[in-house]
């Protein structure tokens, strides 16, 4: 069996070529990741409830936690205060 002379850049080519095949692996399943909405159902899943306790005090998600708000009580404030004598 007879070795080639020269097979120094070998080595550099299969390096492209795995580089390639990777780099190209690597945007196909990004684009299925965001296409699919996977890991916006990963991100913003858990900050559903947190984000109702920030705007609203409510544990619950945004639209839920609106309601819940002190503010959308029938009556939250009272100027005239309470009737302490009895009448």
């Amino acid at each position: 069996m007879r070795r080639a002379r020269n097979q120094s850049g070998q080595m550099t080519i299969e390096a492209i070529l795995i580089m390639t095949i990777l780099t190209a692996v690597s945007i196909a399943l990004s684009r299925y990741f965001q296409n699919q909405g996977l890991l916006a159902d990963v991100i913003e899943g858990p900050w559903k409830p947190v984000q109702g306790m920030i705007e609203n005090g409510v544990w619950a998600s945004g639209d839920k936690a609106k309601a819940q708000h002190p503010s959308h009580f029938a009556r939250h404030s009272s100027n005239a205060g309470e009737d302490i004598t009895g009448k």
